[in-house]
């Protein structure tokens, strides 16, 4: 079943303190870990939103999401969608919406990340990424710390990550290689989100799912056409996601450039007609070509989104692109000023994004013992809070 609705759920919360005493050391006791998962719980949405303890400064307190395996806590990572729930999907949406909706009022950022160090490994260029987590965390009272490309390939993943996790609190790690991200978020004893891999770009599927969400409502049952290289970064990433959000992908791509990953072929449907893939889709979606095979960009011409082919969509449908485009490539000249071209806001909610991916990374969550508590609630759902 897919959530119609995001919910207010139960909410630990929990010391950087007693966290990091564990978390860095990779190993917890059956006394701490018990200690950990008896914290005191408040319904709540968000920490900002929660009162501090009695003679607590809050912007003090500091959270952590770590899951509990075989008297360990283990730092939970985004590396691709799957590793996150539908109900965790849902309430990082929810999140992103109410930080947007207070940045837009005025309202002075919380400071749920205060004391907090990102370290940022790219050895691949950025432009949306890296200043989205760098605003995000200076928003949210840390600080970002840029590594180059030569010094995040200095040494070899598991050693980086030895270090890196002893000294920051959180890293996201941008690379082409969607190997060497595993291998450092196996190694690390902080959270690792990706960034971007060869693989898969989750950050960049929340933007744009909020952004559908924001203006064309619940994306669940929606249909979404995928036009161009299907073994692209983006493709494989909006697979993943059809799995955990409900809609119906329908990927238009050559032969030679299907998905590298397994899918599930009843909500995914592979087709080589565009025409009849963009055909009353309600969203489309493209991607730079990830090949440099003559052959292969030779097939994918044919798969260029145009005004024209978003004519034969949804009179109401969006259109999105992960940026940067190439012109004359993946889209026409002119797509990215067509009007129903939506980039520009996508960008934007890279930065809210961002921030509720940090805050559910560092900050309360159900453990596995209590996952099913929040049903036990009947919640009042606040009216910004968007669906699928």
């Amino acid at each position: 079943m897919f959530l119609a609705k995001f919910s207010q759920v139960l909410v630990p919360r929990v010391t950087l303190a007693s966290v990091h005493s564990v978390s860095k050391s990779r190993a917890a006791t059956t006394n701490q870990l018990f200690v950990l998962q008896c914290c005191s719980y408040s319904v709540g949405n968000t920490p900002d939103e929660q009162k501090p303890s009695s003679g607590a400064d809050r912007s003090s307190q500091h959270y952590t999401n770590y899951v509990a395996v075989e008297n360990s806590l283990l730092p939970r990572h985004l590396l691709s969608l799957s590793d996150l729930k539908a109900s965790e999907v849902a309430h990082v949406l929810q999140r992103a919406a109410r930080l947007k909706q207070q940045q837009r009022a005025g309202a002075r950022p919380n400071k749920s990340m205060a004391g907090m160090q990102l370290a940022m490994l790219f050895d691949q260029p950025s432009t949306r990424t890296r200043v989205a987590f760098e605003k995000a965390m200076t928003q949210l009272g840390g600080r970002a710390l840029f590594l180059t490309a030569e010094e995040a390939a200095a040494e070899s993943p598991e050693d980086m990550a030895r270090t890196v996790s002893r000294l920051a609190d959180v890293v996201a790690i941008r690379t082409a290689d969607h190997e060497v991200a595993r291998r450092f978020a196996q190694h690390s004893s902080v959270p690792v989100i990706n960034a971007l891999t060869d693989r898969y770009h989750p950050l960049q599927l929340l933007a744009d799912v909020l952004t559908f969400i924001e203006q064309r409502g619940p994306i669940v049952g929606r249909k979404v056409a995928f036009v161009g290289d299907g073994a692209s970064r983006m493709a494989q990433t909006y697979v993943r996601g059809s799995e955990l959000l409900g809609y119906h992908l329908c990927l238009a791509a050559p032969t030679s450039r299907l998905p590298r990953i397994a899918f599930p072929e009843e909500v995914v449907q592979v087709t080589q007609d565009v025409d009849a893939a963009v055909q009353n889709a309600d969203l489309v979606v493209t991607d730079r070509w990830a090949t440099d095979v003559p052959a292969e960009q030779e097939a994918l011409a044919a798969y260029q989104v145009t005004p024209a082919l978003m004519d034969k969509a949804s009179p109401r449908a969006l259109f999105m692109h992960s940026l940067p485009a190439n012109r004359g490539q993946e889209i026409c000249d002119t797509m990215l000023e067509d009007h129903r071209s939506v980039v520009w806001d996508v960008a934007e909610n890279r930065l809210h994004t961002a921030k509720a991916v940090l805050e559910h990374l560092l900050s309360p969550s159900v453990h596995d013992a209590v996952k099913s508590a929040a049903d036990l609630l009947d919640p009042v759902r606040p009216s910004y809070v968007p669906t699928f």
